[in-house]
């Protein structure tokens, strides 16, 4: 068990770091794309004004949208190492693709979250808060991966993914751990977007500037290291998934 969870994680470095090159390019199409949705929710806010409900939903339409354009980057580096910075058309046309199951992935996170919202207590504290969040990032860290990699739409992409954690729990498990952990150290508090960022939204408000003045980083560095770990955890997932740990053990 030891000796398949280091060959496929060294294998799944090994195969993120021959993409490296692909990597600044998937930076920048994640900056273009939290600056686009930054502006879009400013002109929704400015255009509807003090319609809050109408408002939200639009911005959770572009939120999807850009996110369902961002999984087709992401795509094109993990499954077919080829990739370019896309012009304005192919962003429109790709944007359209993964639709479909990133709202019902959406959706069912924003129901799950909201029911643990109403059952829990608002002091459940620092260390509360942490495991709901934890609990939450686990369960949806292979849902990106299950729409992408293994074409899952709607609601089997869901349970494609909690399936896939429960069959590769050792393997997937420990390593998106460690990237929760890192991402809450980084952050040095409970932001709910960075870990979604790496597992269900790859495009959230980041608030350029804020992040700026408040987290003294470039955050086209965060998008970096959190363009490193998307890549990261597209391998891991389609070893895992293509593969079982006694065939693993004849490519040693």
């Amino acid at each position: 068990m030891i000796s398949d969870f280091i060959f496929v994680q060294k294998k799944a470095f090994i195969n993120t770091f021959k993409k490296i090159k692909y990597i600044p390019i998937l930076t920048l199409h994640l900056l273009a794309y939290n600056i686009l949705y930054y502006l879009a929710t400013i002109l929704i806010s400015r255009i509807l004004g003090a319609s809050y409900f109408v408002g939200s939903f639009l911005a959770y339409i572009v939120k999807v949208f850009i996110t369902s354009a961002s999984l087709y980057v992401l795509a094109r580096i993990v499954l077919s190492n080829n990739l370019k910075l896309l012009e304005i058309k192919d962003f429109l046309d790709n944007g359209k693709k993964y639709l479909s199951p990133l709202f019902t992935a959406f959706f069912t996170y924003y129901i799950i979250e909201l029911l643990i919202s109403l059952v829990t207590s608002p002091n459940s504290g620092l260390i509360g808060n942490l495991i709901i969040t934890f609990l939450l990032y686990i369960t949806f860290s292979a849902v990106l991966e299950s729409i992408y990699i293994s074409e899952k739409f709607s609601y089997d992409s869901i349970n494609e993914g909690i399936n896939f954690i429960v069959n590769n729990f050792i393997n997937w498990v420990f390593p998106n751990t460690l990237i929760f952990l890192f991402l809450f150290f980084l952050f040095n508090q409970i932001l709910i977007f960075p870990y979604l960022l790496v597992n269900l939204g790859i495009v959230y408000n980041f608030k350029i500037f804020n992040l700026l003045a408040n987290y003294k980083i470039m955050p086209v560095i965060i998008l970096f290291i959190l363009s490193f770990l998307l890549v990261y955890k597209g391998e891991l997932y389609k070893i895992l998934a293509f593969s079982n740990r006694r065939k693993r053990s004849y490519n040693k």
